[in-house]
């Protein structure tokens, strides 16, 4: 295919096609562009997927490990690959480079790109050093010899898949590994790749620090994320407050005059850092600054690392699956984003030391793990007056039950039906529960039913559990918005597991008919059938939508109430 390109541009094996073609006037440009597309639509009606390709992308899927794409040619190919030749359960590539992309593979840019846009900043821009002394959690596979170079000079470890004709690259020093098929891929992942110049061994383990890795006070740079393209960059300043490092968006944005603010505290997903959530945070911020108006509140957005990830990584493989080999998960999770929740409450009284505004209102919004500490954050945190709940559940013991029958635990499956006695054993200990009865949504409020039956409904409370309850819920949620969303296609987090509480809670604080509508405790719930474990687009247009409306609304709200738990 490369030699009819250049046939077709009149250029000899020696020069780079596309240096070839920006070297030339607009008009060349289009002319020789139209050609290369020409070939390139022609090969993508022969395109074969590679052998392997779909088992190792499930393997990475399982374990919650990112893929992006860094390719020369058009979106089109690539469009028609991800189309025909992936079954639709894959998740998807983010970010997706094409060479619109300036400068192309062999340049370490488009890499540097995508380490960036998943929170790798210590090593995101153009290094001064050599390829051996910044490696990077990240694996660059190609058949290339431009793969090779972007991928060494980049500092990632490098994998050549094997093709006829390009031998003479399985011995080039920018190849760290050689591969016949990509499968093989999972094997070395478990067992340790190990790279040729610099000696260290990389599995899959490893391959989760990309989401973590963060270095402090150094850009979250929002605007590079594919799914936000588009999205106004906001400003940030960092602050270390209570040794915690505190990324505060869009201070610069603020009216020169405005005294008080509405702080939205955003939380991470597992196995990610707080710069994730910058471009949510620019999404969230301009959304409302655009519709702001004279006169309304004014609005920061607030980010920490959750405890065990980004800048306060101790041990990634508590971050993982009892699926991906850590024993401890059921517990491991749940301290995480509890603890995550008692530095929010800390970090509410402490925030206002730093900044020259009054916080009149505090409002919380997480994604998969910041969503299950945005509802614990709702029960437990008086001075939190609503929040967003991206993925999240409110009830764990049902979200960890499923988990566990869907890994085959063996604490689940000698029962029938599967999970019955998996509350209680080592996976899930009455250490555990007692926690989970304190401090989560279900388990706080299930509490005061006298029974719980059926697996997919919770009955209606009886007078007396309705008198407790009520008193329950005006104390923990009186006034309180929340907004859930989820998806539909959800094998992580499925909306099922949080359904039987969530609709109980709606139909006790319906307007018109619930028991406890008098409490104005508002509940919005969205389910969007055709995503996956993401925050996807119709998500955040309605994520958008509601904080506007919350933030705009005219009826009476609190101001920061003084904790009473």
């Amino acid at each position: 295919m490369f030699g009819q390109m250049r046939e077709a541009v009149g250029i000899p094996k020696e020069i780079d096609i596309l240096d070839h073609i920006h070297s030339l006037s607009s008009s060349q440009q289009n002319e020789a562009f139209a050609k290369i597309q020409a070939i390139e639509r022609e090969a993508m009606s022969k395109q074969i997927p590679q052998v392997g390709l779909v088992s190792l992308m499930e393997y990475l899927d399982e374990r919650g490990i990112r893929k992006g794409i860094c390719t020369r040619n058009f979106d089109a190919p690539v469009a028609h690959l991800l189309a025909n030749h992936l079954p639709g359960h894959i998740d998807a590539f983010a970010p997706i480079i094409t060479r619109d992309f300036k400068p192309p593979k062999p340049s370490p840019a488009g890499i540097l790109h995508i380490a960036r846009a998943w929170g790798i900043t210590d090593t995101a821009d153009v290094p001064q050093t050599s390829a051996e002394e910044r490696p990077l959690p990240l694996i660059m596979v190609g058949d290339s010899i431009d793969d090779m170079v972007a991928g060494y000079e980049a500092g990632a470890l490098t994998v050549l898949l094997r093709s006829e004709g390009k031998e003479e690259l399985e011995a080039d020093e920018r190849t760290d590994v050689v591969v016949t098929r990509l499968d093989e891929l999972i094997g070395l992942l478990d067992g340790g790749l190990k790279s040729r110049r610099s000696g260290s061994t990389f599995t899959w383990a490893h391959a989760l620090q990309l989401h973590s890795t963060l270095s402090p006070f150094q850009s979250p740079l929002p605007q590079t994320h594919s799914a936000f393209a588009g999205v106004k960059p906001v400003s940030w300043r960092r602050y270390n407050i209570a040794g915690l490092l505190v990324t505060v968006y869009g201070l610069q944005e603020l009216p020169p005059d405005v005294a008080e603010v509405t702080c939205l505290w955003l939380l991470h997903g597992r196995g990610d850092s707080q710069d994730s959530m910058g471009y949510t945070a620019a999404g969230l911020l301009g959304a409302w600054n655009s519709r702001r108006r004279l006169g309304q509140k004014s609005l920061i957005a607030v980010c920490i690392d959750q405890r065990n990830h980004g800048s306060r990584m101790i041990d990634n493989v508590a971050n993982v699956s009892w699926k991906q080999g850590n024993p401890t998960h059921g517990p491991d999770m749940f301290n995480s984003y509890s603890g995550t929740a008692s530095d929010i409450s800390l970090l509410i009284g402490q925030l206002p030391h730093y900044l020259p505004y009054k916080m009149t209102e505090h409002i919380c919004g997480g994604v998969s793990l910041g969503g299950h500490a945005t509802w614990q954050l709702l029960l437990t945190e008086p001075r939190i007056r609503a929040g967003l709940v991206v993925i999240g559940c409110p009830d764990y013991v049902r979200l960890m039950t499923d988990r566990a029958v869907r890994s085959k635990l063996a604490t689940c499956m000698s029962t029938d039906p599967p999970g019955r006695d998996f509350i209680g054993s080592h996976d899930f200990p009455p250490s555990l529960l007692a926690a989970v009865e304190e401090r989560d949504p279900a388990g706080i409020l299930l509490s005061e039913l006298d029974t719980v039956t059926g697996d997919d409904h919770l009955h209606p409370p009886s007078e007396s559990e309705k008198q407790r309850l009520r008193s329950i819920l005006a104390q923990r949620l009186g006034g309180k918005k929340i907004m859930c969303l989820s998806g539909g296609k959800d094998r992580l987090v499925p909306p099922e597991c949080g359904e039987p509480l969530l609709t109980w809670l709606k139909k006790a604080v319906d307007p018109k008919e619930g028991w406890a509508n008098d409490l104005s405790i508002g509940i919005e719930d969205i389910v969007d059938p055709g995503a996956r474990h993401e925050f996807s687009k119709r998500m955040r247009t309605g994520a958008e939508r509601w904080l506007c409306d919350l933030l705009a609304s005219d009826h009476e709200v609190s101001r920061i109430r003084e904790s009473k738990l």
